[in-house]
């Protein structure tokens, strides 16, 4: 995966790992990269062969424009780096809504429900024994204990809730690109995806200097979704799946009576 993000403020660590950017929070993203069409931007057709006569590069802006104008989606996948595994199932509804889960090896699992307000999280024990890391032993006990399996409520304007929230940028795929916008781009074999017929573009990026390899899949039938993209490298190794397209009910963030109190500041002074 390329530059995910890049404000002025350097995104933690870890969350730089878990998406397998190679760049985090340096320069401003080109989000337009991905989103600018080869061809004229005409409306996607619905017929039965959509793609017969267009170009790999039109396919695949075709793809991703469909998929990202979708504002109704699941995602889910993984990203390896470093030998250290993500998973991710993430959803995202017509009012901005998103929420999933979020596993790292070696680190735990996530809940998470994020709006425009506030970010919800569910953390386990493991994710809060990291995140209390460098408090008193006795300490880091007594919070895990006290937060673990439990939603709290952050302001969205939150430094960790800001973090967390990152991973809802996914629901647009165009954000998955970059460097690869000016490389070759080759047809596949076709392929299926959870049993839809897709066509397979490939081409290369370039991750920690070394070449990746991109495998888009796009619906063949119908709508010319991104279905699925693949990363394969020595850097990186990553899947992500989008489904249940304009099919998804509403999401809910959870009832007011599972969140208990967290005072992140207090947390940060004993931890300074």
């Amino acid at each position: 995966m390329t530059t995910l993000l890049a404000r002025s403020t350097r995104l933690p660590a870890w969350v730089c790992l878990a998406l397998a950017l190679t760049a985090c929070g340096t320069t401003e993203p080109t989000v337009g990269a991905g989103s600018a069409s080869p061809a004229a931007k005409t409306s996607p057709s619905a017929s039965a062969e959509p793609l017969a006569d267009k170009t790999p590069a039109e396919i695949r802006w075709a793809g991703y424009h469909q998929t990202e104008s979708t504002t109704l989606k699941k995602l889910r996948g993984q990203a390896t780096t470093n030998g250290r595994t993500t998973s991710f199932d993430l959803a995202f509804d017509n009012d901005g809504d998103c929420a999933g889960s979020l596993t790292t090896e070696g680190a735990g699992t996530t809940h998470l429900h994020a709006n425009a307000y506030f970010v919800y999280a569910k953390r386990d024990a493991a994710e809060w024994r990291l995140y209390f890391a460098g408090l008193p032993k006795g300490q880091v006990a007594e919070l895990t204990n006290r937060y673990a399996d439990h939603w709290i409520k952050l302001d969205s304007k939150d430094r960790t809730a800001q973090a967390l929230a990152v991973f809802c940028r996914l629901k647009d795929p165009f954000l998955l690109t970059g460097t690869e916008e000016n490389s070759r781009m080759e047809k596949g074999p076709t392929a299926t995806v959870e049993g839809r017929p897709t066509l397979t573009l490939t081409y290369q990026l370039t991750v920690g200097g070394n070449a990746t390899t991109v495998t888009d899949y796009i619906s063949s039938r119908g709508l010319p979704y991104l279905l699925k993209r693949t990363e394969a490298g020595p850097e990186v190794q990553a899947d992500y799946t989008y489904t249940d397209l304009n099919t998804m009910n509403r999401l809910l963030p959870p009832p007011d009576a599972e969140v208990i109190a967290f005072d992140a500041g207090k947390i940060a002074r004993t931890q300074s």
